[in-house]
């Protein structure tokens, strides 16, 4: 995978916080398996398409899954919550939701730039 490949994963990652918001507000673009499932997002084709594949012996590439299953698990709740119109926990998870999105991306950055030095000592080697 190239840098380019990452970026167009970060790239999608915040293409899909756009849409949850939307499907949160009840407008369309994302289904609710997209929402809901860890392997039906554009992440999580790559992550099980490739990913993990390439990259899943590095210790941030295995928090990477776990944190994109806890972020979709995460959007289960929020969504059980809206729908008995609980709003403080709602609020509470929605909190959560932002935090697990946020360490995502570092991740996917960590990641990278891992692979990338990696890279580059095996051709200095």
């Amino acid at each position: 995978m190239s840098g380019t490949d990452f970026t167009d994963i970060r790239l999608k990652h915040v293409t899909w916080r756009v849409k949850l918001d939307d499907f949160f507000d009840g407008k369309p673009g994302m289904t609710g398996e997209e929402a809901t499932s860890h392997k039906a997002c554009d992440m999580g084709k790559w992550l099980y398409a490739e990913g993990m594949k390439k990259y899943g012996t590095m210790p941030e590439m295995q928090e990477l899954e776990k944190k994109h299953v806890e972020l979709h698990a995460t959007v289960k709740n929020i969504m059980t919550l809206k729908q008995s119109a609980n709003i403080s926990a709602e609020k509470e998870e929605r909190e959560k939701l932002d935090k697990i999105l946020r360490k995502v991306m570092f991740l996917l950055v960590d990641i990278e730039q891992k692979f990338i030095t990696q890279h580059i000592n095996d051709e200095l080697s």
